[in-house]
């Protein structure tokens, strides 16, 4: 949310911006518990500023004090209103990046008895960065099934030439050497599909699941009627309270919004068995920069294996450092983005009360009211930050790789390479021996498993590089150093394919193994040896 001018009489101004939404239900929500439902403190209405209201700011409300009182955690069943996620991310996002929206978008919002999700975030954020966000959380598993049944069906049509062919390319193996069809309808089509389908996700009909019931600030809370968007603005610890999640969209100005910290501090008190999910925005950035990349990727070298410089008509040399520079590129905005965690970690390490922001000094007074009366001292309450809640927070991200829906997400382009070559060795009529070979070491063992492997690698490397220099000859130095050890990577996982597939079925399947006996291991595997390896040491120590 915006910072009120200095010179414009002070206004009130809350971390999540709230901007939209009456009638609201508040019941007291903590899984099991009963919901209890209680008339809200009411509170005067003030004559708004329009300018202010525009940007973000909310004038004070008249109230006889402005200390923390219990009863404003109860809430009038009236303010309870709700939106899906989905809904928040239709038309492009409107009720996140357009404030003419914003004075109507209250309706959209349906009564609710509780909130599934309550949506925490810093308004002074770009709203593009939170749509991309929401948008890959929600609707990765959309983009991943519009992937597969565009594949599927584009290939299929290409075997019995409904679709044209692209081109040829020479396959060389001990038992099949021939120029094989490329049609690359998986890799042409198929991806571009899948974007479209993470585009129209919020449009489409949920039969597999209930939609998520969210509470976001300004579509929950009305901005048209002045007296029921202040009593909203000041039971936003009841909307809290109603909460089963908290999901805390964070981005570096967060921790100082003093409003933010208000509704962490709120909801861990007053839910203690509610889940506070913590998701950096950075996180979907990296997601889109690793997909974009590896596509980018995929075309090039299906490009080169197609040109003349794929039969040597051209030299390769000089067509390489062509196609890596794009990809370095595309790797160091990715380090960057990585670099957003080590914000995050040294924000919580560091917390200070003292330095939150908050746009008037009543407010303030009535946050640390709030946060005394479930701390007991604000020191209390930052030692709080910078231990116990920073440790329950870090707990999905104590390491560098990446969910594994965002990794499959990311080895699409690279999966329907390999997928394309299959399909081009069927319609090739190569022996079954080859097909089988194919299948195994290369399409899934390379394209899929291998490259999964090479992203958790690179997550990686390019968290432990996070660290900024402060000289631009090492920073680039620093991407040019990870990248290569990614191709070094990368060239390993090739070899042990192609090895496998020129060794035979049984030499592929053995090649496979091998790559996901690593993944295993890169991914959950690691933890769970130690576990098994713990618990044997243990039996032997009895044993004895």
């Amino acid at each position: 949310m915006q910072k009120a001018p200095a010179q414009r009489k002070q206004v009130f101004q809350c971390s999540c911006c709230c901007q939209s939404s009456a009638n609201q239900t508040a019941p007291r929500v903590v899984e099991d518990m009963e919901v209890e439902v209680v008339a809200a403190v009411q509170l005067d209405e003030t004559d708004p500023e329009d300018d202010d209201i525009q940007s973000g700011n909310f004038p004070t409300p008249v109230t006889k004090s402005h200390s923390f009182q219990p009863s404003l955690l109860a809430v009038d069943p009236s303010l309870m209103r709700g939106i899906s996620i989905s809904e928040t991310l239709q038309h492009g996002g409107r009720h996140w990046r357009s404030k003419k929206y914003r004075s109507s978008a209250w309706s959209s919002s349906r009564p609710a008895e509780h909130f599934d999700v309550f949506l925490s975030h810093a308004w002074e954020t770009d709203w593009h960065w939170k749509y991309l966000s929401l948008s890959l959380q929600t609707g990765w598993k959309n983009a991943l099934l519009a992937w597969l049944a565009t594949a599927a069906s584009t290939e299929l049509l290409w075997c019995f030439d409904v679709l044209p062919t692209h081109g040829l390319y020479k396959v060389q193996h001990p038992d099949f050497v021939q120029d094989v069809p490329f049609g690359g309808w998986a890799m042409f089509l198929a991806v571009p599909m899948s974007i479209l389908a993470l585009v129209l996700a919020p449009h489409w009909p949920n039969f597999c699941q209930k939609p998520e019931l969210c509470f976001l600030d300004v579509v929950s809370i009305n901005q048209d009627d002045e007296s029921l968007k202040q009593q909203g603005i000041y039971s936003l610890g009841g909307f809290l309270r109603a909460s089963r999640e908290l999901r805390i969209l964070w981005s570096t100005p967060y921790l100082s919004r003093l409003w933010c910290i208000f509704e962490v501090a709120a909801f861990r008190t007053e839910n203690p068995s509610g889940q506070i999910t913590l998701a950096p925005l950075y996180v979907e950035v990296v997601v889109v920069v690793l997909w974009f990349g590896s596509w980018a990727a995929m075309i090039s070298v299906r490009i080169l294996q197609i040109s003349p410089a794929g039969a040597g008509g051209f030299p390769v040399p000089f067509v390489l450092p062509a196609l890596a520079l794009p990809a370095l590129l595309l790797y160091h905005a990715f380090r960057k983005s990585l670099a957003k965690k080590l914000q995050l970690l040294q924000g919580l390490e560091s917390f200070d009360l003292a330095k939150t922001q908050c746009g008037r000094e009543e407010d303030k007074e009535f946050i640390h009211g709030a946060i005394l009366e479930w701390y007991d001292s604000l020191e209390a309450f930052t030692t709080y930050v910078r231990g116990p809640l920073r440790e329950e927070l870090l707990l999905d991200h104590s390491s560098n790789k990446l969910p594994l829906g965002y990794a499959l997400v990311v080895v699409m382009p690279i999966g329907s390479f390999g997928l394309d070559g299959l399909v081009g060795l069927i319609k090739a009529q190569a022996p079954t021996n080859v097909v089988l070979s194919f299948l195994f070491a290369y399409a899934l063992g390379t394209t899929f498993i291998g490259a999964m492997l090479c992203i958790q690698l690179l997550m990686v490397l390019g968290g432990a590089c996070a660290r900024e220099q402060t000289s631009i000859v090492c920073r680039v130095a620093q991407s040019v150093v990870v990248f290569l050890a990614l191709g070094a990577g990368s060239v390993l996982a090739v070899r042990v394919g192609v090895m496998g597939y020129h060794g035979g079925v049984a030499s592929s399947c053995v090649a496979l193994g091998f790559m996901m006996t690593a993944l295993w291991l890169i991914q959950a595997g690691h933890r769970q040896a130690s576990q098994v390896h713990a618990i044997w040491k243990r039996w032997r120590q009895s044993a004895a």
